[in-house]
């Protein structure tokens, strides 16, 4: 049982925490940007090149035994551009470079493209900046990579008979800002003369494959089939796959393409006919085509020759009435009927508040441009139209329908403090917009934050490969856009910081190979929860958590 030291700014107090994940570091300096920040490489007092020009030098090897890789292409980019490539030896070296931040990667058939600053080279894995400083050659940068895996399968009907030249597609669920959803990993193959696929170079993981047959019919879409057989995305089977290895054996069955045909009656907000409103019926998984139809006269409406699958239907009237509804829907063979009634759309309006007192014009200096987002339970992004303040520092936002979180952008310096409505608190609390338009939303900016930051220190080797996550002990507060859940990848001092997080109690953990956006999974948060170090900020106040990451974390 190792501990930590938590201490706050404003008082003398020095609190022990016993944690299984963590211990005793030396103390930050200073707060940092909460993204993440740059390499500050030591300057080497024996450098004696030019002013400007500058060296960067390192070795790419193995993943898997450490062993050095040649004929990599090392890729440069930032203030100026290289390529390069690795010798014999695995090493790299790139002259006459200028002063400035720099990301490094690295790329060679059968392995992984990695970034510097990343371990797995996922989608979405935080990569780190080298800054190059005044008279100041780098060297010692180290970049290893891990072996692509490998899916091998085949596509085949219900009577077993190999199915070829079908597409086929390799997918991922993923987290962003606290919502998940499926994303196409880009890597798509065709299957040969005897039914089969391999699909490469994929990342150590879990995932789904699709096969994208044709449907048949004159409308030209095309099914989307997940493995071993079916049509919602949600009920697919899972293939792990290793770094290096094959997983083989997977049989993906077409079921025979009866197509479907989805019919209804929409009806406006006060009952009456939705003669000619527009009709949008959109596939869930990738390479199906939506369709479209439009409500008849007697409100009725048909769309025939749906393929099988998972989709959402949307049925929506002209400017002028301004009335949608969405909903989802599963296809089957045969007939899906449905009844809409549509819903007018509202508007949220409100004002941004300056904790002075004064008058945005009179603010030095002026606050810079602000805007504000609601985020609803079901879109996979936040929903209105996003407005930045106009003179006056007033918002608005419109075709809204449904229940949101209204979470507003401060200007650069600012800071939110509260929402307020007709004098009740709602901040980070959901408003209905059913049945009229919302006004009078008050959004209280402070200058006054709060701010977390500390080092993090590896005992080990020295090398600080994870990212530090920030998160409300309540996770009833870890919702889609929360404020209350944050991460960084300290600099290579070890050095973090986090600014501006509301006032509250929070846990936080360091965790490697986490890729961007995982934070905000719920299941994630759960799982190191137990071993997070807790601590508590309070309006205005700093407080410092150093940190000393676990080797086998």
């Amino acid at each position: 049982m190792t501990s930590f030291l938590c201490r706050a700014t404003k008082t003398s107090l020095a609190a022990f925490l016993s944690v299984v994940f963590a211990g005793l570091a030396i103390d930050a300096q200073g707060v940092r940007s909460s993204g993440p920040p740059p390499i500050e490489v030591p300057r080497d007092p024996t450098a004696t090149r030019t002013r400007g020009t500058l060296d960067l030098r390192g070795s790419v090897v193995s993943a898997t035994d450490g062993t050095a890789l040649r004929g990599v292409h090392v890729h440069i980019t930032g203030t100026a551009q290289r390529h390069v490539f690795t010798d014999n030896r695995g090493q790299f070296s790139a002259d006459g470079l200028t002063v400035g931040d720099y990301y490094i990667s690295a790329s060679k058939s059968g392995y992984i493209t990695v970034h510097y600053g990343q371990q797995s080279g996922a989608p979405g894995e935080r990569r780190r900046a080298v800054k190059l400083l005044d008279i100041q050659p780098v060297d010692g940068i180290r970049i290893a990579l891990p072996r692509g895996g490998v899916i091998v399968g085949n596509v085949v009907d219900e009577r077993g008979r190999e199915m070829v030249h079908v597409p086929v597609e390799v997918f991922q669920w993923r987290w962003n800002a606290g919502r998940k959803f499926l994303s196409g990993v880009g890597l798509i193959d065709r299957t040969d003369d005897r039914g089969e696929f391999r699909v490469f170079g994929l990342q150590e993981g879990q995932y789904m494959v699709a096969a994208l047959p044709q449907g048949g019919g004159t409308d030209g879409r095309q099914l989307t089939v997940y493995y071993p057989g079916v049509f919602a995305a949600d009920a697919a089977g899972v293939i792990s796959v290793r770094s290096g290895l094959e997983s083989s054996g997977v049989t993906l069955v077409v079921p025979e393409a009866s197509k479907g045909v989805v019919d209804g009656r929409v009806e406006k907000a006060d009952g009456g006919v939705a003669a000619n409103a527009s009709i949008t019926l959109s596939p869930h998984g990738y390479g199906a085509t939506s369709a479209s139809a439009r409500v008849a006269p007697d409100g009725t409406f048909r769309i025939p020759s749906v393929p099988p699958g998972q989709y959402r239907l949307t049925a929506s009237t002209g400017a002028s009435e301004n009335e949608f509804v969405s909903v989802p829907l599963i296809v089957t063979p045969g007939t899906t009927s449905v009844h809409l009634t549509l819903r007018r759309r509202w508007s949220m309006r409100g004002r941004f508040i300056f904790e002075t007192g004064l008058p945005a014009a009179q603010l030095k200096p002026p606050p810079a441009i602000a805007g504000i987002e609601a985020w609803d339970d079901f879109a996979a992004k936040p929903s209105g139209a996003l407005r930045t303040a106009v003179p006056g520092w007033t918002f608005e936002l419109n075709g809204l329908q449904g229940s949101y979180i209204v979470r507003p952008m401060a200007p650069t310096g600012w800071y939110v403090k509260r929402l307020m409505l007709r004098e009740t608190d709602i901040t980070d609390k959901p408003i209905d917009v059913i049945n009229e338009d919302v006004n009078g939303i008050e959004v209280h900016l402070t200058q006054k934050t709060t701010a977390l930051l500390g080092v993090l220190f590896r005992q080990a080797d020295g090398v600080i490969d994870e990212a530090v996550i920030v998160f409300a002990q309540d996770s009833r507060l870890w919702g889609p856009g929360t404020r209350y859940v944050v991460t960084s990848r300290p600099d290579q001092s070890g050095a973090y910081a986090f600014k501006g997080l509301p006032p509250g109690d929070y846990s936080v953990i360091a965790v490697k190979g986490l890729p961007l956006g995982e934070e905000t999974n719920p299941d994630v948060l759960r799982s190191v929860q137990e071993r997070a170090v807790r601590v508590s900020l309070q309006d205005g106040q700093t407080v410092e958590l150093n940190l000393a990451a676990n080797a086998k974390n």
